[in-house]
């Protein structure tokens, strides 16, 4: 009963967690697998922005994007939701069934509550949760032929054909196997054997991530993104926040206390891999995600030693899980969740852009280019920093931030290529707005603003607009801006008339 309530809460967070459509990328995921289904094969170069087209694009999860969008063509933003309700379940049903083995009773429901805790800010409905299964089956298949004293079927690697094609999270799962060869190896009498047998295995799934359309560089693609110098300015590449109370901090100290007051012990090669996830999760905010889906089952045996009897291990559920699962699933479509404006999704500020308007070029706030995506306009930049490359987006940061830190950090060569385009619309969250660029093109406003719970749109007889991000701190915000234009003898015109 306690592996079907877990999967269920894991279906039910999906649902009617408002973060799970709260990330931009989502929307320009959808936007590339449409693109996708009509011409039958994935983008090798930039199809979307208006700055870098033609740019070479490895579009690592192009069989992700286009699962998102036929789901979405045929039954919208309710039949993504039940999709990525139906990932999380799974893997939490296989996570928490796992853990029974060596839990029981209400320990294994606050094990499954834990496990979700961890992976609950990742559950986004982005490739990385539909590859979340493969993520978590993988592991398993590992542990089972650890359990057996053998390597994993060879066929078994053919997963990571799949798995290579919907997310880049495939090479962790050639870590993992690797460390657990390792403890194989040292473990075993017979090390020749264990180096046959498991080098094969690896040689195997090594070989399969080959097969996709972009071949060794799909690779290679995943550490090209990891050592970007940009990383840090990404909210989920950052370090994890500690000055206020987060989910992974509770996690973390439920999961101590449990193994200090239990004298839970773990094999030196696990313990060496679950370090390993945790200072990924305390260094990428994004990879706390990947220690909630494996540090559950790498843990799970340490509090037990010996897995508990099949006769004593209670899988009912599957007709309570059946039952809820069709219950949510009829809530999703009965009552799906409205177009309402969001800080990444400024609906109604867009909606009132004249298509004439939308053809032109767009300086956007980052967090706005996969909506502006989805929506047919092109956008200066978005999600994708791997294909824009590090100079880019730090000559965008130094563009948009201004002199926020007390210098002047502009970049002329991008605002002398700005300052080349015909009038254009301009969006922009009014946190990143730059003075010294923004004050000449913003003229005598043509119109009054038209504002909504997350933009603001400001018509000006330039032919440009500005999608402003609604401050509670509107005042200091145009205090501010005004200095700025004052100390570079710029012109100032207000954002709001009668200011």
């Amino acid at each position: 009963m306690s592996v079907a309530l877990c999967a269920l809460g894991a279906a039910a967070w999906i649902i009617f967690a408002p973060a799970t459509l709260s990330d931009p990328d989502t929307f320009w995921h959808v936007a590339a697998g449409r693109w996708i289904l009509e011409h039958g094969r994935a983008p090798t170069s930039d199809i979307f922005s208006f700055t870098v087209p033609g740019k070479a694009w490895i579009a690592h999860e192009w069989l992700s994007e286009a699962v998102m969008a036929g789901v979405w063509r045929v039954a919208g933003w309710a039949g993504l939701l039940i999709l990525f309700a139906a990932a999380a379940s799974i893997s939490l049903w296989l996570i928490v069934d796992h853990a029974s083995r060596y839990i029981q009773g209400p320990a294994l429901l606050a094990f499954g509550g834990l496990t979700l805790a961890c992976a609950g800010p990742g559950l986004l409905a982005r490739p990385h949760l539909l590859a979340m299964p493969l993520l978590v089956g993988w592991v398993l298949i590992l542990l089972r032929a650890r359990a057996a004293e053998r390597a994993p079927p060879l066929l078994t690697a053919l997963l990571m054909t799949l798995w290579a094609n919907m997310h880049g999270g495939y090479i962790l799962g050639l870590v993992l196997a690797a460390g657990f060869a390792a403890e194989a190896w040292l473990g075993s009498a017979n090390r020749l054997a264990v180096a046959r047998t498991w080098g094969a295995f690896g040689l195997a799934a090594g070989l399969a991530c080959l097969f996709t359309p972009f071949g060794l560089a799909g690779v290679i693609h995943p550490f090209t993104i990891s050592s970007m110098a940009i990383l840090p300015n990404i909210n989920e590449w950052r370090p994890v926040d500690f000055s206020k109370v987060s989910s992974l901090e509770i996690v973390l100290i439920a999961v101590l206390f449990a193994a200090f007051s239990r004298g839970a012990r773990l094999p030196k090669v696990r313990l060496l891999m679950l370090l390993g996830l945790l200072h990924l999760a305390l260094r990428h905010a994004r990879h706390q995600f990947v220690l909630g889906a494996v540090g559950p089952l790498l843990l799970a045996p340490a509090f037990q030693g010996e897995p508990i009897p099949s006769a004593r291990r209670r899988r009912g559920g599957l007709g309570l899980i059946a039952g809820g699962a069709t219950i949510l699933a009829a809530f999703t479509v009965l009552a799906p969740r409205t177009d309402t404006d969001a800080p990444q999704a400024p609906r109604s500020a867009l909606q009132s852009v004249s298509e004439e308007l939308r053809r032109r070029p767009v300086l956007n706030d980052y967090d706005f280019g996969g909506y502006l995506i989805f929506q047919g306009v092109r956008p200066f930049i978005d999600g994708r920093a791997d294909m824009y490359g590090d100079a880019f987006v730090s000559r965008y940061i130094d563009l948009e931030q201004g002199d926020r830190g007390g210098d002047r950090r502009s970049d002329r060569s991008l605002q002398n290529r700005m300052d080349d385009i015909p009038p254009w619309p301009r969006s922009h969250k009014r946190d990143g707005c730059n003075a010294g660029l923004a004050a000449p093109l913003c003229g005598p406003v043509g119109g009054g603003p038209r504002a909504d719970g997350a933009a603001r749109v400001q018509h000006r007889t330039s032919g440009t607009i500005i999608l402003d991000d609604r401050s509670s701190d509107e005042d200091g915000q145009e205090r501010r801006r005004q200095r700025w234009a004052e100390r570079d003898g710029l012109p100032w015109v207000p954002a709001t008339p009668g200011r």
